[in-house]
């Protein structure tokens, strides 16, 4: 009984202390700002400078780096958020979702399927089709994180105002504007640099 007590106790140290241990979620303060896994980024910081169409993407696992494609004949990569606000994409605003844990699996199928897996080697190009992955776009790499790794559909306002459906084309401003925000219960939670 003694030996089992042992064993017990020494798996629950190895477990605790190891490399085994179970991945917390991390956050990244930028600019005083706590950065959590799953939250969207959106820009109109574009590389045209106009932010007609804008720029989106969603931070990773680590809770620093942001999973993104940026345009024609690119493919999914990452940036550090420092990066992403400092440099690359400085008027933007941080989307958060009420469920933290949508929004880490997003994160996490993000990471493992856009930046590590399968998909890091899809081709940017803008299709109709947002379950479709023989292509993929920046906002439509978030939508597809939050649909195939947390299966939450981010929707918009139907026609009629009282319904609602998933667009063919996911637009980075679907994320930002106020009435998708309020039917999938997210808000826009920091702006930098004036927002959008």
């Amino acid at each position: 009984m003694m030996f089992k007590k042992l064993l017990i106790g020494t798996f629950v140290f190895f477990f605790m202390f190891s490399g085994f241990e179970i991945q917390q979620a991390h956050a990244a303060k930028v600019k005083g700002f706590d950065f959590k896994p799953g939250d969207i980024l959106v820009t109109s910081s574009t590389q045209g400078g106009s932010g007609v169409t804008g720029h989106a993407g969603i931070v990773l696992p680590d809770g620093k780096n942001i999973a993104h494609i940026r345009t024609k004949g690119a493919t999914a990569t990452s940036i550090s958020i420092s990066e992403w606000i400092n440099t690359a994409y400085p008027k933007t605003v941080v989307v958060r979702g009420n469920s933290t844990t949508n929004a880490k699996k997003a994160a996490k199928y993000a990471l493992d399927y856009w930046v590590e897996g399968k998909g890091k080697n899809t081709s940017y190009r803008i299709t109709s089709n947002p379950k479709d992955q023989s292509y993929v776009y920046c906002s439509e790499l978030v939508w597809q994180s939050y649909y195939y790794g947390a299966g939450f559909a981010y929707k918009v306002p139907a026609a009629n105002i009282f319904g609602s459906k998933i667009p063919e084309i996911i637009h980075p401003y679907n994320f930002s504007t106020s009435m998708p925000q309020k039917l999938n219960k997210f808000s826009t939670v920091k702006s930098f640099n004036g927002g959008l």
